[in-house]
């Protein structure tokens, strides 16, 4: 069993399970090849810096899975529209509102399905889409980077939407993650580059979407964003913190885990 071979691992391994980290560059360089092995990380994700062309792709990502004890989670922001990090090795793809404008849902699925086809072929597992905000004229104003991101203007229509489209990119045995909860799309500004302020906004209607879309059997949804430095020492800080708890662990004392 996965659980097996993960309490197998030593600790600061299994702590590297934990993260989800970006890499440098195009190449797996010694830079990058050091940055894998020390933290050991569950999951990868690839961004436009890291792709040069599909073959080049495909052998970082090879060669990433090659450097971790168990299968990665190797993931992607692959929406389409103004999302897309293929567009230079491959066609660009329809963004979401461009297919909601047209009332085509089999377009949203085909979306999908192509999608989950691209990024299999390239070696990922994994596609962080679709945007499940909810859009108003009110929001279409704002500076989140969401105006053409969205599939709809109402819990209804983005449900409909982006289940069609999961269904399409998972046929193909992609995982996909449901964004961004408990929804961004009141916004001010982008969360990317600042610390997002939620103006006031339908959020039980944003919650009731996530539930129901948890109810449909989707288990992934991305929190947040955040950047910065300091992964490796994160990684080192938690994982002495968990060797001292785990060399006190026949203690009946309580040990408070403070970073």
């Amino acid at each position: 069993m996965l659980s097996d071979t993960l309490y197998a691992l030593p600790l600061p391994e299994q702590v590297g399970q934990f993260f989800y980290i970006g890499l440098p560059g195009t190449e797996l360089d010694a830079q990058t090849r050091e940055l894998i092995e020390e933290v050991r990380p569950g999951g990868v994700i690839i961004f436009g810096r890291n792709v040069a062309s599909p073959q080049q792709l495909r052998d970082l990502l090879d060669g990433v899975r090659q450097l971790v004890p168990i299968e990665p989670l190797v993931g992607i922001d692959q929406e389409g529209g103004l999302v897309d990090r293929l567009r230079k090795i491959f066609t660009p793809m329809p963004a979401a509102r461009s297919i909601r404008e047209h009332g085509d849902l089999a377009a949203s699925r085909t979306l999908g399905r192509v999608s989950g086809e691209v990024l299999r072929m390239l070696g990922f597992n994994m596609n962080f889409a679709p945007v499940m905000s909810i859009m108003t004229d009110e929001r279409d104003l704002l500076s989140n980077g969401l105006y053409s991101r969205s599939f709809g203007r109402s819990p209804g229509e983005v449900l409909g939407y982006t289940t069609v489209y999961l269904r399409g990119l998972q046929e193909t045995g992609l995982i996909g993650c449901l964004k961004h909860f408990p929804g961004i799309g009141a916004g001010e500004v982008d969360s990317l580059g600042s610390l997002a302020h939620r103006r006031g906004g339908p959020r039980p209607a944003a919650l009731s979407l996530k539930r129901r879309a948890l109810d449909d059997g989707k288990p992934f949804f991305a929190i947040s964003s955040a950047t910065g430095d300091g992964v490796r020492e994160l990684v080192n800080a938690i994982a002495a913190k968990l060797d001292e708890l785990s060399a006190e662990r026949n203690r009946t004392d309580t040990v408070e885990l403070a970073l």
